[in-house]
């Protein structure tokens, strides 16, 4: 059976799996009228009318045929001599682009482009209902100079560990330090303006800077990028607005 492997020197997942033998193909399983030799259909976009597992589909999603992970699999984590070993639980799927055998991204129209983000999106909220999947990757197969053409599609893993790179990009990430926003109430009483005088003056909803004083609302990015601007240069800001009201 497929396992995962720690490897305890360098911390890296690795997936292993017994050789296949490769399997020769008579025509392209992925084309309309081929729906049952690609396998069970998970989802679909489809024309009004159309059944599952049969042609009139726009968008179709499969099982890959020699899936690395597999949502039927029985969740195990345990040691194996040195290494930490997971079973592959997960989803190996392919998303068909279009019925279209010799379709590229160059000759597909924006509604069928349009149609595969949405089946990204599908597929990602469905199978992060899964709690016991961490990590999902969607990835677009090119083709290459030298490689035979082929449907066109992506596909999708979904696996129970989080990929090292991954990892990788989370241990490099910077914290980043928001700034609070100046305390409205505290900056109104420095200009010596009452709460309609300093909303009036500086173009903000009397409302608005009521629920900032009040706390039931915080200001966001842009509205505290401008409270700092005021409380730095308040005649620069009234004499901007001016001369953007005449």
């Amino acid at each position: 059976m497929d396992e995962l492997r720690k490897d305890p020197t360098r911390g890296q997942w690795s997936l292993i799996r017994p050789k296949r033998a490769s399997s020769a193909e008579s025509g392209c399983p992925y084309c309309p009228g081929a729906e049952q030799l690609a396998g069970r259909e998970i989802a679909a976009y489809r024309k009004d009318g159309s059944l599952p597992n049969e042609p009139g589909w726009t968008v179709r999603v499969v099982p890959e045929a020699d899936a690395y992970f597999r949502i039927e699999h029985e969740l195990v984590r345990e040691g194996v001599g040195m290494f930490d070993m997971i079973t592959p639980r997960g989803a190996s799927e392919l998303i068909l682009e279009s019925p279209n055998h010799d379709d590229t991204l160059a000759t597909m129209d924006p509604e069928q482009l349009e149609s595969v983000l949405w089946m990204y999106r599908d597929r990602l909220v469905d199978l992060k209902r899964d709690g016991q999947i961490r990590d999902i990757l969607i990835a677009r197969h090119h083709r290459k100079p030298g490689v035979r053409p082929h449907h066109p599609y992506s596909r999708v893993t979904a696996i129970p560990i989080v990929f090292d790179e991954t990892r990788r990009e989370l241990r490099e990430l910077k914290p980043v330090q928001i700034e609070e926003a100046p305390d409205v109430a505290s900056l109104r009483r420095r200009l010596r303006l009452s709460q309609g005088a300093f909303a009036t003056l500086f173009g903000i909803p009397l409302a608005t800077v009521k629920d900032w004083e009040q706390g039931r609302r915080t200001p966001d990015a842009p509205a505290r990028a401008y409270l700092r601007v005021i409380a730095q240069n308040p005649r620069a800001v009234r004499n901007a607005l001016k001369t953007a009201a005449e």
